[in-house]
C-alpha cells in the first residue's frame, strides 16, 4: 500500500462508521491554472485557495457551500495550498462542510512558489485567497476572509451576465 493510500484509510478508520470521505483531491500542477482557464473559458468561476492550517479559510468553507448551492452555474475551484500528505484532513474537511461531492484539488508539487507563481506572479502566499473570475477572466483579487455581501452581489452579477 502506497503512503497516501495508507494515509486515506487511516483517516477514515478514525472518522468511524457512517462518516463518508470527500472525493481524493486532484493533484495542483504546474499547468493546472492554465487548465482552469481553458475549461472555463467565456465563463465565470471562483478559485479559493485555503489550507487545513488556516482558520480563516476553514471559516470560508460555509460560504462557499452557500454559493455553490445558489448559484450552480458557476464552477467554485477549491484549491488546498498544502501538501499531498494533508489530503486525509482535507478530506475531512470537505465532507464537514459539505463540500465533498467536488474533490477539489491540492498542491501537487514540493516547489510551492512556482505554483504561486502561475496562479499570481504578485501572490506570496498569504491565506485565504480568492480570485473572482468574471466572463472575460478578468479577477477581483480578495485577500483573507470572503465577505458575504461582496460574494453574494459578484455571484448575481457574472449569473445574470450569462443570460443576456
Amino acid at each position: 500500500m502506497n503512503r497516501r493510500a495508507l494515509l486515506l484509510a487511516t483517516a477514515a478508520a478514525a472518522l468511524g462508521p457512517g462518516f463518508a470521505l470527500a472525493e481524493v483531491p486532484r493533484l495542483f500542477q504546474l499547468g493546472t491554472m492554465r487548465a482552469l482557464r481553458e475549461t472555463h473559458a467565456g465563463r465565470p468561476f471562483v478559485l479559493a485557495l485555503w489550507s487545513v492550517h488556516c482558520a480563516p479559510c476553514i471559516e470560508d468553507l460555509p460560504l462557499w457551500r452557500k454559493m455553490r448551492a445558489i448559484h450552480p452555474g458557476v464552477p467554485i475551484v477549491l484549491v488546498a495550498a498544502d501538501p499531498a500528505e494533508e489530503t486525509p484532513r482535507v478530506q475531512t474537511l470537505l465532507a464537514r462542510f459539505g463540500l465533498g461531492r467536488d474533490p477539489g484539488w491540492i498542491f501537487g508539487e514540493a516547489y510551492v512558489e512556482k505554483l504561486r507563481f502561475a496562479i499570481d506572479r504578485t501572490w506570496r502566499g498569504e491565506l485565504p485567497r480568492t480570485y473572482f473570475h468574471d466572463h472575460e477572466h478578468r479577477a477581483r483579487t480578495v485577500t483573507g476572509r470572503v465577505d458575504t455581501a461582496f460574494a453574494e452581489a459578484w455571484f448575481a452579477e457574472v449569473a445574470g451576465q450569462g443570460s443576456r
